[in-house]
């Protein structure tokens, strides 16, 4: 089986090992939660993903993080060009892309 994508991260392609667990994961916090109307993933999944999975994917996927950060450096360095030329509707993207580039390069120190 080949590596697949993260359900929430979609950059991070995960070994089929560690995918399993994940998407098993999912499945039990989804059941968990016992709400059929609710839609996207669960709230217990989503925080562990990002309290204790994240750090841990951090250090066995090191280059897939690094490769993340430079894509996101590239693109908000292109809106901010687009915002030094009039686009102000953009700051918010722009905003969001140095929260996530933050986020990323502090679970890899």
């Amino acid at each position: 089986m080949l590596s697949r994508p993260h359900p929430i991260h979609g950059w991070i392609w995960l070994h089929p090992s560690e995918w399993r667990a994940t998407l098993k994961r999912q499945i039990e916090e989804r059941d968990r939660l016992d709400d059929p109307h609710h839609s996207g993933p669960a709230p217990a999944f989503t925080e562990w993903v990002e309290q204790k999975q994240l750090p841990q994917l951090a250090v066995r996927y090191r280059k897939q993080f690094e490769q993340r950060i430079a894509d996101l450096m590239l693109q908000l360095q292109n809106r901010q060009t687009e915002i030094e030329r009039g686009r102000l509707d953009l700051q918010p993207e722009a905003a969001q892309l140095a929260k996530e580039i933050t986020k990323l390069s502090e679970l890899l120190q």
